[in-house]
């Protein structure tokens, strides 16, 4: 199996050649039950004042042992990877100042503008108990603006995905 990465992405503007990140080896082999690490080096020029969110692509494409007369099906992965560089003098984490969004519903529409300088990535979002499915993610000083499911008016609650992948506490507001 080879690996490589293919880019980086901020938003949804690919950025092969400027992106602010290294990534070593950019090119590898693995055989079967085989591990091996990748470190993303930063490279410099993000603001220093807020974090920055990317999504890195890399490829796992199998190596071709094709059997004369076998009848073979081979497959090539792409996984995306949310990466987000936080600076050191950005202190804390976003579930410290998740309290700080601004929530309001327009007719079926859910906003939510974030005036601190995290990512705010969403495990869920809940009006008067219905799933806001579209519900991802808000980045540092902007908004977002989500469908509501068919409910007119609510508590609302959510949950952030913490720095290790997993699901904060619970929060509430009211629209």
């Amino acid at each position: 199996m080879m690996l490589r990465l293919i880019s980086f992405k901020a938003g949804l503007k690919v950025i092969r050649a400027q992106a602010p990140f290294l990534l070593t080896p950019p090119l590898f082999r693995l055989e079967g039950e085989q591990q091996t690490r990748l470190r993303v080096i930063y490279s410099g020029g993000l603001p220093e004042n807020k974090e920055s969110m990317f999504w890195m692509n890399i490829k796992a494409i199998p190596s071709s042992q094709a059997k004369a007369g076998a009848n073979t099906l081979q497959i090539a992965i792409k996984t995306r990877i949310k990466l987000i560089y936080r600076p050191k003098s950005v202190e804390g984490t976003p579930e410290m100042v998740t309290e700080q969004l601004r929530w309001t519903r327009s007719g079926n529409t859910l906003q939510v503008m974030n005036p601190t300088a995290f990512y705010m990535n969403f495990a869920e979002v809940k009006v008067a108990g219905a799933e806001v499915k579209e519900a991802n993610w808000v980045g540092p000083g902007e908004t977002a603006r989500f469908q509501l499911p068919g409910v007119s008016a609510g508590a609302l609650q959510w949950k952030l995905i913490n720095d290790y992948g997993g699901t904060g506490a619970l929060h509430h507001a009211n629209l």
